[in-house]
Parts: structure tokens; sequence; C-alpha cells
């Protein structure tokens, strides 16, 4: 794992370059690197649950998985928000769309958001969200996280393991069970007619494996901001009444078959001070980073307007 500090646009592109060269350099040569893709991670505050040490020695982990009565209660933040906003859920959207909608406005899931394109973790790890303090917001450091992914821990939204691992936030705790995924599979078939399960099968066996590890998914471009952002997902899995899974990123998990992280290893971590963060705000428009580029949707057009054309 590399650590390091920038306090300029450059250093944050020269440090990402050298890792991701240090990196390759490390895989065998030939066919090895074709089967690795690198991606990015911009975070604009210490997202690590109290108490715990903030990054880089903390892991990322999704919105869900900070606060235990988030994950105790998955499937009422689910089902309430079809409930109370249907207008917001297409009929025809899977329960994987309607899930990165929620992620995208705030509401917690078990999606963390990645990208291949570093310009959007740049973006994100260095300018505001709506709640922040603005004032406060350039006085704390803002992190850009560097992963390694084997392309075979990539899925499309319609593979079975997404769809599984989807439908676990419709399902209360007690009914997951690992070693007899029933349950989950009646839900899964109930979305995709296609999905296959049968009990002590080859295929049902793989599911038990799969359901306890982390994925990365490219999802349908068919939310404008996902198509803004190049954004991407790690869904995280479960174990037994959806308790978490041990997710560490790390280098030694990344060869371990039997490891939620199997494939996926966080390389390096960056630290943007408040000096790089001021400037990528100035820099917004070059970098291409600007508000209504990382969220275009007309709810957030106001803030654009107002720090464009309102009174400095």
């Amino acid at each position: 794992m590399v650590y390091r500090e920038c306090n300029t646009v450059a250093e944050v592109f020269h440090e990402v370059f050298d890792l991701v060269k240090w990196d390759r350099s490390r895989i065998e040569t030939g066919e090895e690197t074709d089967k690795v893709v690198y991606y990015f991670r911009g975070e604009n505050k210490n997202h690590a649950p109290k108490g715990s040490p903030c990054p880089p020695s903390t892991p990322a982990t999704p919105s869900l998985f900070r606060d235990d009565k988030y994950l105790q209660n998955e499937h009422n933040i689910f089902n309430e928000a079809i409930r109370c906003y249907p207008q917001e859920f297409p009929s025809s959207e899977t329960t994987f769309e309607r899930m990165t909608r929620m992620a995208h406005f705030g509401l917690p899931t078990r999606l963390l958001d990645v990208s291949p394109r570093l310009a959007t973790a740049i973006g994100m790890a260095s300018l505001p969200s709506p709640s922040d303090d603005k004032e406060k917001f350039f006085t704390w450091n803002g992190f850009i996280r560097v992963y390694r992914v084997n392309k075979e821990k990539i899925k499309y939204s319609t593979s079975d393991t997404v769809v599984a691992l989807s439908n676990l936030a419709r399902i209360k705790p007690e009914n997951i069970k690992i070693d007899d995924l029933g349950y989950l599979a009646y839900e899964c078939k109930n979305e995709r007619a296609g999905f296959y399960w049968e009990k002590d099968s080859d295929v049902s066996k793989k599911l038990m494996r799969d359901i306890k590890k982390v994925w990365c998914v490219r999802p349908v471009n068919n939310n404008v901001r996902i198509q803004a952002q190049r954004g991407e997902f790690f869904i995280f899995g479960c174990e037994n009444e959806k308790d978490k899974i041990n997710a560490s990123f790390s280098e030694f998990d990344y060869n371990n078959p039997d490891a939620a992280t199997n494939g996926i290893a966080e390389i390096g971590v960056l630290t943007l001070t408040p000096t790089l963060k001021r400037e990528v705000k100035e820099m917004a428009e070059i970098l291409d980073v600007t508000e209504d580029r990382l969220y275009p949707d007309f709810g957030r057009f106001h803030n654009v307007i107002n720090e464009r054309y309102g009174t400095k």
C-alpha cells in the first residue's frame, strides 16, 4: 500500500501515474497485465465509523455499513423509498438500478461509488456536497483511493450474482441463510425469469460463495449521473443473516479465493490537502469537474447558478 500527500493537481496525476506504473511492474508480464483495470474513489471527508482510524488506514465501506441500524433496516429503507417516491423508480427498473438511484440521492445502500475516470475522483474528493459547510470544508483533507481490479471480478448488472446481491435489500436479515438461499432465489426469479437456482446444485454452491464477496458492477448508462461520472460500483455481499463481510481490500487477500475482496485490492491512498481542494475549486471548469458536470440534475442546478452568477 502506498500513501502520498498531494498539494497540487499536478501532483495527483504524477502520483497516480507512478503508482499504476509501479503496480504494473509487480504483475507478471504478458497476459496478466491485460486482466487488470484501475479504479478511483474520491472521498471529500472521512467516512469511517466514529472511533475508527482516519483514512488511509481504514478500508472504504458503503454507507449501509456505517451504522448498524441502517444494516438491520435495509429492507425497510429500500421499500419505504419506493413506497413514498414511486415516481423516482419506474417499474421497468431492476432492483440494482433502483439501488443506484437511492445511492445517488444519499440513501444508505450496499454500493460504493468508483470510477475509471481519475478526474471524477478528484472532483468528488475536492468539492463540497450541498450539506457541507462551505467555509469549514476547505479546512479538512480529502482522499482518493486507488484500486486494482481483476477483470474476472467485473460483472454487468444483469448477471445472476448482481441480481442476487441487489435483492438482499428487499429481504429481512433473518431470511438470509447462506447454506440455503431459496428465499433470496425466489425474489430473484420474480425479477429475472432466467435466474437459476436449485438447492445443492453447482450453481447454488457458486452463489453461496459469490454472495460473501465484493464485486465490481458496470451499470446500464441510463442515468445522467452515471454517464457524467463514468460511474461504476462495488457491491458488497453478506454473511449469514446479512452480517457484514470482512472487506479488507488488502494485497494479501487479492489472491485468496476465500477472501471477500479476492481480486480487488486498494493499492494506494492519496491525501488531498485543503490547498489542493481550493486549487480544484478554481480549476473546476478546466478539469471538467464542476457541480453540474458531476451532478447533472435540475434539482441542484441552482447551486451552479449561485456559484457562477451570484454575489461572491
